[in-house]
């Protein structure tokens, strides 16, 4: 009868402590979902400047691309640092792909034409200017039609 009675309190105190730990470990989980919904929070916020950044950083170059007349060796180093920019840029959605790759290959054909055109004997330096004045209006207004998608 003793041993009974000293079960049935083990029972008991066993069944008051078991809730107790029950609730320091739902506590502990939300603590740790709590860190991890401050980390995230803290990453999007990064996430968030790095895009701004890229968005000032290709909007000065798209300002400078449609205002300046530029040579060809100016017009190849906006576009390479334009590739740059859109090599850095975040792909969040399979039409983000895309458009990145849309702009990757409108930029490698405009420097290739770039290329062409410093290199081709046959032209005039003012045909030349024409050429790549229109090359780079050309390349702006496509290349700010990809950003606005």
């Amino acid at each position: 009868m003793g041993r009974e009675i000293r079960f049935i309190g083990c029972v008991l105190m066993l069944a008051a402590c078991l809730p107790g730990c029950a609730i320091v470990e739902l506590k502990k989980e939300v603590k740790d979902s709590e860190t991890r919904v401050t980390d995230k929070e803290a990453e999007l916020a990064r996430q968030e400047e790095i895009q701004k950044s890229l968005a000032a950083q290709r909007d000065s170059l798209l300002k400078d691309l449609r205002t300046r007349q530029l040579s060809a060796t100016e017009l190849k180093t906006r576009l390479d640092q334009m590739r740059k920019l859109n090599a850095s840029s975040p792909v969040v959605a399979p039409e983000d792909r895309k458009r990145k790759d849309d702009r990757s290959r409108l930029l490698t054909d405009a420097t290739k034409r770039a290329d062409a055109l410093e290199k081709d004997q046959s032209l005039s330096q003012q045909e030349k200017t024409r050429q790549l004045e229109a090359l780079r209006a050309k390349t702006a207004e496509t290349l700010k039609a990809l950003f606005l998608l």
